[in-house]
Formats: C-alpha cells, structure tokens, sequence
C-alpha cells in the first residue's frame, strides 16, 4: 500500500514508522524539519501521565506506557523518566475520580502530605493528587529514534515542501505540494497547527484553535535541586490546567502557564519570547515554588492546537486518516499514534477507547 504521511510530529511520524514495518510504502512530508521551533513536537521534554479528568483516556494512557516501554526496548535507550506527578486543583479532583474509576493507584494528599511529596512547593488547601506513574519525556530523543527507526524500515522522509492540498480520489488520495503532486492509496494528516485549511480542502470542518504559548526555565535555590522533583499540575489559580512544571536535563525546572500567549498565524514566524508573560510566570514561581530562583534563565515559545473538548481527533474519513488537535497533551501517546493511526490506514477495527477521539462527537 502507498501512504504519504503528513507532517512528521507527534502524530505523523510514529506512524510513518509503524507502516513501513508493517511493509507499506511510506513518503513523508515534512516542511520545516524534526521538532522544528515552529511545530507543536518542537523541544526536549514534555510530561508523561496515567492522570487524565476521563476514564477512557487514563485507560488509552496505560496503553500507551506499554507501547513507550516497548519502544525503549527496541532502541536501547530510556526515553521516559520517573518522578511522578502532583496535581492540585479543579483538574486534580477530575483525575482522581477518573484514577479511582479505572483502578489506578491515586493518592489525595492534606496539607501536611503535600509537604512530604512535594516540599518544594508551598502547599494549599485545594485539593491535591500523587500519582506515582507519571514523569518526563525526552521528547528530542524519542522524535529522533522514531525517524531512524523509519530510515531502518525503508520509509522516505521529505523535509522542506508545502503541502497545499490533499484530494480524495475515490479510490485513493491526490497530494499536491509546492513541488511535487503524490499519489497514494491512503494519505494520514497529521499537520499540527496548520491542520484547518487542508481539513477544510477535504470537506471536514472542526473548530481548531491553534495558539502560541510561552515557557520559561528557572534554576533552584539549591543548584540542580529541580531534578529530582516531581511533575506539577496545577489548575488552582488558574482557568483549565493553569500552570504546570517539569525538570527538563540541561536547561532546568520548565514552567508553563496553560493559557495562549496569542493566536497561532501561518506566516507569523517570530518566536520572540514576550516579557511581559515571563513576568507572570516568574511572580507565578516566587509565591508557589520558592525553591526556585524567581528569574528565568530563558524563554522559548511553542505551540498547539485545542479542539473544543480538548481531546485530539484520531479518525479516518475515506482514505484520509485523520490526526489533529494535540490540545498540548498528544506527545505522551507518540507510540500509541503509531499503532492506533496504523491501524486505521489498513481498515482495521480499533480498540473501543480511541472511538470517542472520532469526529462524529462534534457533529
């Protein structure tokens, strides 16, 4: 089978792999590189996570770990870290139900617990979790074992071309870019924040929100310190996640504040960190974790794509697989793309947990 995959991300790429170990013929098209600073796959770590406000997503997450570990297995090198996660507010209360309701082991922490499993942060009275599976992606890492692994299986990896449209052909899936055209049997689309226009080209209308988001890196008062911490979450003081943290190797403790720093713009292009958010961030840092130093050592901006109900969209309509709206929470699952996208490329059945990522939910 003849698969041109769009967009060589969190979602476009493992997937690429899995077909061609499954034997297809896989072309990539990819148009600014492998984790490139204007994509949403771009930097070197995110957090990984059992925790999740709904039930069928903490159990998507058990699989993915399987499939992460399995993946370490292959390429020999660790990609995921420990140190759990804590968790505070609005977004800690839904998690641990939805912890409970599955079977996965969740702690609510008082005060006084708090204080032992994070000592670092200064404790609140809003409701608090630890979840002990949970830690750091070396995200870099796991973009790049993906792409050799796609060389090894024979999948070919274009970097530097514009897809400008994707048509059904019935049978089969027409790629026009700025200088080829590609012809193929299914096409998977997984172009990040520039997903709109070309779902809209196919006749899929979803309300995607791509946005530009800023993070900032500190040192500890205790140098080095941050790397043995937990994970944060905490939506206490702020709307949907509000902030979250997590030790990133060779650049410090990551802080991030769960709100657009402005709306994404295909051909705005600056990454230009604003001061003003990292002055946010840096108040956000001297009155929750004191054991940082309140300046940032530097800044860097990202990106990524909400849909309403903040899960992404994984579906296939005719032979357009479709992959998009990662809602900053779609690297954990990098391998369980790969297995999950695959097998709608082939028109296999998949598990009952990936049907409510489907676009009939938003019909």
């Amino acid at each position: 089978m003849r698969v041109v995959v769009v967009g060589a991300g969190v979602m476009g790429l493992p997937a690429a792999r899995e077909l061609a170990e499954r034997g297809h013929d896989v072309t990539v098209l990819e148009r600014y590189g492998l984790g490139n600073r204007l994509s949403s796959s771009g930097g070197s770590t995110r957090i990984w996570r059992l925790a999740h406000p709904k039930p069928f997503m903490v159990r998507n997450a058990l699989v993915m770990v399987e499939l992460w570990r399995d993946l370490e297995r292959r390429t020999a090198r660790t990609l995921l870290d420990g140190g759990g996660l804590v968790a505070r507010g609005q977004f800690a209360v839904e998690c641990y139900a939805a912890l409970n309701e599955v079977g996965v082991d969740v702690e609510l922490l008082d005060q006084a617990a708090q204080v032992a499993a994070f000592p670092e942060l200064t404790p609140t009275s809003h409701p608090t979790i630890r979840q002990p599976r949970a830690g750091v992606i070396r995200a870099s890492d796991a973009l790049a074992a993906q792409a050799r692994l796609l060389d090894a299986a024979g999948g070919r990896l274009v970097v530097g071309t514009e897809v400008r449209e994707v048509e059904q052909r019935s049978p089969g899936v027409r790629v026009v870019t700025d200088s080829a055209v590609y012809n193929a049997d299914v096409v998977v689309l997984a172009p990040g924040p520039w997903g709109g226009s070309l779902l809209s080209g196919l006749g899929i209308h979803v309300d995607l929100r791509p946005a530009v988001h800023q993070v900032s890196y500190f040192e500890s008062v205790r140098a080095g310190a941050w790397r043995e911490w937990p994970t944060l979450v905490d939506s206490s003081a702020h709307r949907g996640f509000g902030m979250y943290g997590l030790p990133t190797p060779g650049l410090g403790f990551k802080v991030g504040l769960d709100e657009p720093l402005r709306p994404f713009v295909a051909a705005d292009l600056d990454r230009t960190p604003d001061a003003g958010r990292v002055a946010v961030t840096e108040d956000w840092v001297a009155e929750n974790l004191p054991a940082l130093v309140p300046r940032s050592l530097h800044a860097e901006l990202c990106t990524w794509t909400d849909t309403p109900d903040l899960d992404f969209v994984v579906d296939r309509v005719g032979d357009v697989v479709v992959a998009c709206g990662d809602s900053g929470q779609a690297f954990k699952f990098l391998p369980w793309f790969g297995e999950v996208l695959s097998d709608l490329a082939e028109g296999r059945a998949v598990p009952d947990d990936v049907a409510p990522l489907a676009l009939s939910r938003f019909a």
